[in-house]
């Protein structure tokens, strides 16, 4: 075994372990809160609801140690075995070494079939436990349906773009790294905006909320915040899930609100509208476009160690991989292994994002005028969803992005 192997095993043996460890802790957590009903939630949640909780928390902490271990055995499997050079260099050899389209749809494809393998997680997660809990409303005919209307979708907004950064890297222009930069940035505004319009509706209807008390309600605000919203629309999230949520999608002209209708069902008029202010906080406060920003740092200092990699003939030797054909085989490893080195950022983003949370908090405090409505929507969504049981606050600050309801309720609460 070769260094340079030695290390990308490694790193994907200690994610992996980090990982299982996590989700131990917040295994024997969730067994130890069982008992225990949170003071805040009194009232709220039952104790057997909360107890209830407590085993939906298990359930899928039992499913999410398995797919990490799975997961790391896979993907080791998968570099050790030799298919990656197999396919690879069969690919170069029928296809030319030039073909950059062949290429690109053997990265996607790849990467789609590592996906694949994953199916019988997400199977058991959502016909096995969410359904066991009565979340899951998906049908098996809706969730094949998904699956292929995703594959397909992903095929023609993937390869395009990966047939153009190998182009770019293979030589085609100088400083390509920053131009796949700034093309992958455009690509994802672009998508932004059409997204709403285009690729939601393929998988979800949108109709506009009726008129009535709420919609004034609703229209309102957003007058009072200064936000131009187009339309606001309800999303048929029932046929998936009984999970609530609101969401702003879109810029510009395409820029809506959107209410779950499982939303509409479990909180009232002055909870959605909490809610509702809470989103247009995140609005005000920019976090979308901060967000975009750190994206966009992170693909840029990602593009360019991309470009010492690729560059590296070491790299693809220590895999088996014909360093001819351009740069395809470098991006196909790095698809599959980054995320090991990539990993360990996930609990400053993650700190980043409860922030914005915050922030959104008390934007919606100031604009409805009270905490009292974004609280008791929150507790409902806690009851509602079988939330009651927290992470371990290891767990919690290593991955959260929300803050727990009771550091959210305690933040709402400062005069």
């Amino acid at each position: 075994m070769n260094l340079i192997f030695a290390v990308v095993v490694a790193a994907i043996l200690a994610r992996m372990v980090v990982q299982f460890v996590l989700v131990k802790i917040n295994l024997s957590y969730a067994a130890a809160q069982k008992n225990n009903l949170p003071e805040n939630l009194k009232g709220i949640v039952t104790p057997e609801a909360h107890a209830r909780s407590a085993e939906y928390t298990s359930e899928h902490c039992h499913l999410d140690a398995l797919r990490i271990l799975y997961g790391g055995a896979v993907k080791i499997g998968v570099i050790s075995c030799g298919i990656i050079p197999f396919v690879y260099n069969r690919t170069l050899a029928l296809s030319g070494l030039d073909n950059i389209w062949a290429m690109s749809a053997l990265i996607y494809l790849f990467g789609y079939a590592i996906g694949v393998l994953f199916w019988p997680f997400e199977w058991i997660g959502t016909f096995g436990i969410e359904q066991k809990y009565g979340f899951n409303r998906e049908t098996i005919g809706l969730w094949i349906a998904d699956e292929i209307k995703g594959f397909f979708l992903g095929a023609i907004l993937s390869v395009p773009l990966i047939a153009v950064i190998l182009w770019m890297s293979s030589g085609a222009i100088p400083y390509w790294w920053l131009w796949a930069f700034i093309v992958v940035m455009t690509y994802e505004i672009l998508l932004t905006i059409i997204y709403p319009n285009v690729i939601e509706p393929l998988f979800n209807k949108f109709e506009p909320l009726k008129d009535g008390p709420l919609k004034a309600r609703l229209e309102a605000m957003a007058l009072k915040a200064h936000i131009n919203v187009k339309k606001i629309l309800v999303m048929d999230a029932s046929k998936r899930s009984a999970h609530a949520n609101a969401y702003f999608a879109g810029l510009g002209v395409s820029r809506r609100i959107v209410l779950y209708d499982t939303l509409l069902k479990q909180l009232d008029d002055a909870e959605i509208e909490a809610v509702l202010a809470h989103e247009i906080g995140h609005m005000k406060h920019h976090h979308i476009l901060k967000g975009m920003i750190l994206s966009a740092m992170t693909q840029l200092v990602g593009f360019c160690l991309i470009n010492l990699i690729i560059n590296w003939s070491a790299f693809y030797q220590s895999f088996g991989l014909a360093i001819q054909g351009g740069h395809a085989g470098g991006f196909l490893l790095l698809s599959l292994v980054s995320g090991a080195f990539t990993f360990w950022l996930t609990p400053l983003i993650s700190r980043w994002y409860r922030g914005h949370e915050y922030q959104a908090d008390q934007h919606a405090k100031d604009l409805v005028g009270s905490p009292q409505p974004l609280v008791s929507g929150l507790k409902k969504m806690t009851k509602e969803s079988l939330a009651s049981i927290e992470d371990h606050p290891i767990t919690h600050s290593f991955y959260a992005s929300h803050p727990t309801l009771k550091e959210r309720e305690d933040r709402l609460m400062i005069p």
